[in-house]
């Protein structure tokens, strides 16, 4: 089976559709992150079991996950669960993988929760996909890696 990793276009379309279906928002791609981490206080990774192991990274600024609290619940009080709202988002992203994952790609029998990450915890290597969306005028980093025993936490 080939077991191609989605492009930067193919994930920057995830992403899209699970902002719009979830939080009402578009994303749109922006190119890839910058070698070095960017300042994106907000991070959530997620790791899948199946076939392969992945580790799936999303990292957003504070303002991005305030947007997301209110689009999501319609509420502007819900500003303050921005925290909240992006993990939340994160574990949407996750969901949307494990069902839609590229055809390409073998199933995740499962995946764990979104848990609070930072890039000190990344395994030691350029990620092997990734990208940047804009959601309105925030960006936003999506990294991946296939893990390897070397990449354990």
């Amino acid at each position: 089976m080939n077991q191609r990793l989605p492009n930067a276009f193919e994930l920057a379309d995830m992403v899209d559709r699970v902002t719009r279906e979830w939080a009402n928002l578009a994303a749109r791609p922006a190119g890839l992150p910058a070698p070095g981490p960017a300042n994106l206080p907000l991070e959530f990774s997620v790791d899948f079991a199946g076939p392969l192991t992945l580790r799936m990274v999303l990292r957003c600024g504070e303002d991005l996950g305030a947007e997301m609290a209110e689009s999501s619940t319609g509420d502007p009080g819900a500003r303050a669960l921005a925290v909240d709202a992006f993990r939340e988002f994160v574990n949407q992203v996750a969901q949307h993988w494990i069902l839609r994952r590229p055809s390409t790609f073998p199933r995740p029998r499962k995946a764990g929760l979104a848990l609070a990450s930072e890039p000190k915890g990344w395994p030691q290597r350029v990620p092997d996909a990734s990208v940047v969306v804009m959601v309105d005028a925030f960006p936003l980093e999506l990294r991946l890696w296939l893990l390897q025993a070397a990449d354990a936490v």
